[in-house]
């Protein structure tokens, strides 16, 4: 396995900081958004995808959401051909 630090190799070569710009407001409005997220529902449509599934681990990072994703992506199918997938599931 590849030891791989995502949030440091972000910093280092995509944003080039060393904290979200979105941090402080985050801290500020902590507690509205717990009472806007918590115990919610949330369909993330594309949430196997690179945004997606991004998004739904910001959206859980100390939130508790119900979330549901739907994915319908392009796949390799059993002869190696492209073909389509679809996945749905609740978390």
């Amino acid at each position: 396995m590849i030891d791989f630090d995502i949030e440091k190799f972000v910093r280092k070569y995509m944003t080039g900081r060393a904290e979200s710009l979105l941090k402080a407001d985050f801290e500020k409005f902590a507690d509205e958004m717990h009472a806007r997220i918590d115990g919610k529902r949330m369909l993330v449509v594309g949430g196997a995808g690179t945004i997606g599934s991004n998004y739904m681990k910001a959206a859980l990072r100390g939130f508790k959401p119900k979330v549901m994703y739907v994915a319908i992506a392009e796949a390799a199918d059993e002869d190696g051909g492209e073909g389509w997938g679809c996945a749905a599931s609740a978390a």
